[in-house]
């Protein structure tokens, strides 16, 4: 049987919230057990922050792909991205594999902005890439603190501002995952496992989007790229999680853009070798190609070869603009980021095809320019090759986040796409 149909939890918030520490704790299934590390003993949040950069600075620097407890089922992984302002652009490659987030908020941090801002531009990724539930999660609370304290969390107010209806749960915890002395409700490890088991069932009942509709492993194999690796004995390994079908050993499969073709020769899942891999897995494929063939923001595809992608129509949502566009409006020719799964390539307005703004009916055919609150059909040309596909062939593919100047501009969703 092909493991998994499980979600992946993507853990969010500023630099200083304590999620590495946290997602330490809870490492081992059993947050509150260990007790209280040694005088001398290296950091708890070490166990995450591997790199020696990210332990010299303090902070996490590249994402974090870590397997979950079994006691967390069917939450297959957990997610660590930085918490730092420049290095929001990890944040949507982890957004484009979980299903549900851990907002990470420090009671310390309500008066600060910069960490408000990056936990709103957090949550907003989250939202536009496909994270359908919210957990917060109050770090640092007073040992003399009440149910109130974290009924009016402003982290709840982010929650709603960023499109979410209402965070699914909003709990007190200390720095090893465990619950504090006053709170009587459940742990966040046990809080973790329901949501995604209510996450994972609404996939299966769900009608509305194509993709989630389907059964587990129904579909043609899709697996976007995260990471590429040359491992001694196994040659190239590229790292992903698989987003539709099935992975099986010795199967051809396509990498686009650019038609790569390679054969698994073998599938490790968790550290294990399995001879196939389903829809939840976060695998690693050793192939037989040069590891300078594949990259970051590929799609591993298996049956036909796809089309590649010239141009792309889009609906989006204009969040905000930045400074470098002129009077505050998007014309054609403005080239921004664009973020889709695990890529991000720059990509330019080609043309503005219709827009409306949020709150109105009038809709305008290809106006001169587009304003923060509008909603518009663009047809955008990327710089670099890029590979997604519309909305209504495969959900996760067809999510786009559009970025500027470490500003979250727009969000919205592919509509066509031209060869």
């Amino acid at each position: 049987m092909a493991p998994c149909s499980g979600c992946a939890v993507l853990f969010i918030g500023p630099s200083g919230s304590g999620k590495s520490t946290l997602i330490a704790g809870l490492l081992d299934g059993k947050p509150g057990d260990a007790g209280s590390p040694a005088p001398d003993a290296p950091p708890r949040r070490w166990k995450v922050d591997t790199l020696r950069a990210e332990r010299e600075l303090g902070r996490t620097i590249e994402l974090k792909v870590l397997p979950a407890p079994e006691i967390a089922a069917p939450i297959t992984s957990f997610l660590d991205v930085s918490g730092a302002p420049e290095l929001i652009k990890s944040v949507p490659v982890g957004a484009s594999q979980a299903t549900v987030c851990v907002l990470c908020w420090s009671t310390a941090q309500e008066s600060d902005e910069v960490a408000r801002d990056v936990a709103a531009q957090h949550l907003q990724c989250a939202r536009a890439l496909g994270v359908t539930e919210v957990i917060v999660a109050v770090t640092h609370v007073p040992s003399d603190g009440t149910k109130v304290l974290i009924d009016q969390s402003p982290a709840l107010d982010l929650v709603a501002e960023a499109g979410f209806s209402e965070a699914a749960a909003c709990l007190p915890v200390l720095e090893d995952g465990s619950s504090v002395e006053w709170w009587g409700g459940p742990t966040l490890l046990e809080t973790i496992a329901r949501v995604g088991e209510q996450s994972t069932s609404k996939k299966d009942d769900s009608e509305d989007e194509p993709s989630i509709g389907r059964a587990p492993n129904e579909g043609k194999l899709c697996v976007p790229v995260q990471a590429v690796y040359k491992v001694t004995g196994s040659g190239t390994v590229v790292v992903g999680r698989i987003q539709a079908g099935v992975v099986h050993e010795e199967e051809t499969v396509v990498f686009m853009p650019g038609e790569v073709k390679a054969v698994v020769d073998s599938i490790e899942f968790n550290h294990t070798r399995v001879s196939e891999a389903g829809v939840g897995a976060n695998v690693g494929l050793a192939l037989s190609i040069s590891n300078k063939a594949v990259r970051r923001g590929m799609v591993c595809l298996g049956g036909a070869v796809p089309y590649a992608v010239r141009t792309i129509d889009a609906q989006i949502t204009i969040f905000r603009t930045v400074a470098q566009v002129r009077k505050g409006l998007i014309y054609p020719g403005y080239t921004p980021t664009l973020h889709a799964h695990t890529a991000a390539v720059p990509c330019m307005f080609a043309a503005l095809l219709w827009s409306r703004a949020s709150e109105g009916d009038s809709v305008q055919t290809n106006p001169e320019s587009i304003a923060a609150g509008d909603i518009a059909l663009v047809r955008l040309q990327p710089i670099s090759p890029i590979y997604v596909e519309p909305m209504s062939d495969e959900h996760r593919l067809g999510l786009l986040l559009i970025r500027d100047a470490h500003k979250t501009i727009g969000a919205g969703f592919v509509v066509a796409t031209n060869s």
